[in-house]
This record gives structure tokens, C-alpha cells and sequence, in this order.
């Protein structure tokens, strides 16, 4: 007589790296579709996000829990703010065109203590107060150009 067979299965814990793959091939395209491709497909003014599309087949497909889908949502996220510069964009000009609002502001700033060395006049102080107030509420700590 034959035995009978037994099936055992194991419950697994967390994704699988077929998942995590799976999960990082869908994000990485749908980053690539939304810096390329959606440029061209806007439609009255609105462009399409690949990258929720990518987010949501990536949920469907690995069926990951509650908190793995929040990881998953977050690093989207994160891939989503991958700001699209023209080519030959430097990370230095990426820097000078984030920081060029700040740069005015001290610029302007060291015009008038020019202006003021060379002759004191109170509209010139009230003007260089305003820009310095302006500079210090938007400006990162330990900023210099």
C-alpha cells in the first residue's frame, strides 16, 4: 500500500526578492515614462503620472501588506521628486537655479552696503532691513555663497 502524501506549506514573512524586484522594475519604469513620455502626452493642461500607475500595478501584483504598501507608497514618493532638469544640467547648476532667489538677496544686500558706506541715508537702511529679514526667514543654516 502506498503512503499518502502530505503537503506542507510555509508561511513567508515579508516580500519575496522576486517581489522586491518585481516592485523596483515597475517604479524604475514608471520614473523613466514619467520624465520622458508624459511630456508628450498632456492633455488639456494635465500630464500623466506614471509613476501612480506603476505604484498601483506594483500593489496589485505583489499583494504586500498594510505597511509593506506604505513602503512601498513612500519610496514613490521619494522617486517622484526627482526634479526633471534640461540636458547638461550640472548638480551645480541644479544648486545655483535652487539657491538663485537667496543669491539676489545677499547680492542686493552687499549693493547697499556699498550704497551706505559711501553715503548714509535711512530709506536705504529700511530697504537693506526688509532684504535681510527676507534672507534670514529663507535662508538653510550655515548658507553661504
Amino acid at each position: 500500500m502506498a503512503e499518502k502524501r502530505v503537503v506542507s506549506t510555509q508561511q513567508t514573512s515579508g516580500l519575496t526578492t522576486r517581489d522586491l524586484i518585481l516592485v523596483a522594475v515597475l517604479l524604475a519604469a514608471g520614473a523613466v515614462l514619467k520624465l520622458t513620455v508624459s511630456s508628450f502626452l498632456t492633455f488639456a493642461g494635465m500630464k500623466p503620472n506614471f509613476m501612480i500607475a506603476m505604484y498601483c500595478l506594483a500593489i496589485i501584483l505583489v499583494r504586500p501588506n498594510v505597511f509593506q504598501a506604505i513602503i512601498i507608497g513612500f519610496l514613490t514618493g521619494l522617486i517622484s521628486q526627482i526634479p526633471h532638469y534640461p540636458a547638461g544640467y550640472t548638480v551645480e547648476d541644479v544648486l545655483r537655479t535652487a539657491f538663485r532667489e537667496l543669491a539676489n538677496i545677499q547680492s542686493k544686500m552687499r549693493q547697499l552696503e556699498e550704497q551706505m558706506a559711501a553715503q548714509p541715508d535711512k530709506a536705504l537702511l529700511a530697504e537693506y532691513d526688509a532684504l535681510s529679514t527676507r534672507f534670514q526667514r529663507t535662508v538653510p543654516l550655515n548658507f553661504s555663497i
